[in-house]
């Protein structure tokens, strides 16, 4: 507001001592935020002082300083490590040897195991009547006894219960010679050759007939002076 000369108030200064005085009201700093209490003030109108916000605004400080400050969230509880009887348990379970480990492989065979694990056949024996008959046994090289028993390497078990089990007679192929023989088991039962008792060596040729028991045999020569293994 401002006091002029021959206006309404105190006398004013003599003359050569008047001064136009500013006095300024205090107004809200954020005055375009709110609106103007004195609306006959231009907005550009400078200010001095400091500045008095409105009503609401001590309603809302006052307000502010007595509402209780927010209490701060509780703090987690620290995280208790669980019971021995909750807590996981790695368990080592063996497993059997067999299931542990693969079988091993079995060993390469060697070359020519095989080979010298057959024997090869030298010559048959054909039943030609008795029990059995039209079957066929093989002969290899070197003795083999013949008898009924397991272990016999010419296995006569078609039913001929005069056969004996084991060591009847022995026929023998000699590699070096190529040629057969027979000869007496040494037990009691007694082994004919062309209707005779064979009671010592006798070679054979080939297509002779052999009688033991009941038991007719027909011996097939195979290796010989035309054909031999070694």
């Amino acid at each position: 507001m401002f006091f002029k000369k021959g206006g309404k108030g105190p006398p004013s200064p003599p003359p050569d001592e008047e001064k136009t005085l500013l006095v300024g009201r205090p107004t809200p700093q954020a005055r375009l935020s709110w609106p103007a209490r004195d609306g006959d003030r231009a907005a550009t109108e400078p200010v001095t002082g400091s500045a008095i916000p409105p009503d609401r605004s001590y309603r809302a400080a006052a307000s502010a300083q007595a509402a209780p400050a927010p209490a701060p969230a509780p703090a987690a509880a620290p995280r208790q490590a669980p019971a021995d009887e909750d807590r996981t348990r790695l368990i080592s379970v063996q497993r059997p040897r067999d299931e542990a480990q693969p079988a091993a492989a079995p060993a390469a065979q060697a070359p020519g195991r095989a080979d010298r694990e057959i024997e090869p056949v030298v010559g048959w024996l054909v039943v030609v009547k008795g029990p059995g008959k039209g079957r066929s046994v093989e002969i290899a090289a070197g003795s083999s006894p013949i008898g009924r028993g397991e272990g016999q390497r010419i296995r006569l078990d078609f039913g001929d219960d005069q056969i004996s089990r084991e060591n009847h007679a022995t026929l023998t192929f000699d590699v070096r010679s190529s040629r057969f023989f027979l000869n007496h088991g040494g037990g009691r039962n007694l082994t004919y050759l062309a209707g005779e008792p064979v009671l010592v060596p006798v070679e054979l040729k080939g297509g002779e007939v052999i009688a033991l028991g009941d038991t007719e045999l027909q011996f097939v020569r195979f290796c010989g002076p035309d054909f031999s293994w070694s």
